[in-house]
Parts: C-alpha cells; sequence; structure tokens
C-alpha cells in the first residue's frame, strides 16, 4: 500500500482496501501525510475515510492539518476542516507556515475560517 500511495496510484489503493489489505500499525497515518503532500485530494479521502486519525501527530510531531498548509492545498485543508480536524494546538504553526511560503491564498482561507496565530 505504501508503494502505491507514494507512486499516487489511487485506484490500486482502492483495489487492496477493497479486497481487506490492511495497514501496519502506524503506517496509515503515513500514508495519509504522504497522499497530502502529494496533494492528492482522492487518496486523502480515502484514508479518512478508512478511519485514519486526522489528529494524529507522526514522526517528528508532523500532522495531516500541517502538511496541508505546507503543501498549499486549500481543497485538502477545507476537506480536514470539514471532517473536524482539531487546529487549537496548530493555528500558530499553520499561520507561519503559509506566510513562510508566502501563500495569500492559504492565509486568507485560514483566516476566514478563524484560525489566527
Amino acid at each position: 500500500m505504501e508503494a502505491a500511495t507514494d507512486q499516487n496510484h489511487t485506484h490500486i489503493v482502492k483495489i487492496l482496501i477493497k479486497n481487506g489489505v490492511k495497514l501496519k500499525n502506524g503506517q496509515e497515518l503515513m500514508n495519509l501525510i504522504m497522499a497530502i503532500a502529494r496533494k492528492n485530494l482522492e487518496l486523502t479521502k480515502i484514508f479518512v475515510n478508512a478511519g485514519t486519525n486526522i489528529n494524529a501527530y507522526g514522526p517528528h510531531g508532523i500532522t495531516p492539518f500541517v502538511t496541508a498548509v505546507e503543501s498549499g492545498s486549500i481543497e485538502i485543508v477545507d476537506f480536514l476542516l470539514k471532517k473536524g480536524v482539531d487546529t487549537k494546538a496548530l493555528a500558530q504553526e499553520a499561520i507561519e507556515i503559509a506566510q513562510k511560503n508566502k501563500d495569500q491564498k492559504m492565509l486568507l482561507f485560514l483566516k476566514s475560517h478563524g484560525i489566527k496565530e
């Protein structure tokens, strides 16, 4: 599954999940983060809808929400917000990343959803 996610093979991931392939402990979060980093909304939805914890912290404190902000994908950030991602502890980091990336659209989007420093 990791290789299919890494290569953005959404159809293969769908087949694997449909056939009951389970991810190793902790791999589901890393696959979600990988899908987000690659701006693959469809894969992101697959992993979230399969039960991956969108509020979990991965290695080095990486999270799906911060990864989505860093990727610049407003669509994925919006999806995570609609799924109830907890932004309280990550608001300042998200704003700082958008500022560092000079991503004005992301900054405006975050602020329009009540996410402030």
